[in-house]
């Protein structure tokens, strides 16, 4: 598989693993400051980035950045359908993208870091990670 398609992957498996916890509830019960639900979304983006450091090359930077835009995608497909299907009004739609993007690239910089320091990824010859 090449790196291109390997980004597309993971930025699409992001977007449905961050979109199920904020897709399944109704605009009033979806409360982007609660610790539990930020630990879930943590704990997602974390496992889609493992799963995609483990089976696929992709650099560092670039295994970061789609699953950031994978959140953020998530979140945008979220505001579209309410704001097409429901009466819901996202007044602070900046500060969910902001909070979207930081869990988004805070969970996967975490995996990405600990698979460097720890070595559990093995590189791949002539390539950096």
């Amino acid at each position: 598989m090449n790196s291109q398609s390997a980004k597309l992957i993971t930025t699409i498996v992001a977007t449905v693993s961050a979109g199920i916890p904020i897709w399944t509830v109704s605009a009033r019960d979806l409360n982007f400051t609660d610790p539990i639900f930020l630990a879930v979304w943590f704990l997602i983006g974390a496992f889609v980035t493992l799963l995609a450091a483990l089976f696929s090359s992709i650099e560092t930077k670039n295994l970061i950045g789609a699953v950031t835009a994978g959140f953020a995608i998530a979140l945008v497909i979220r505001f579209l359908a309410d704001m097409f299907f429901g009466a819901a009004r996202h007044s602070m739609l900046g500060v969910e993208l902001l909070i979207a993007v930081g869990i988004g690239a805070a969970s996967a910089w975490v995996v990405t870091y600990t698979i460097t320091v720890f070595g559990v990824k093995k590189s791949t010859p002539g390539k950096k990670s």
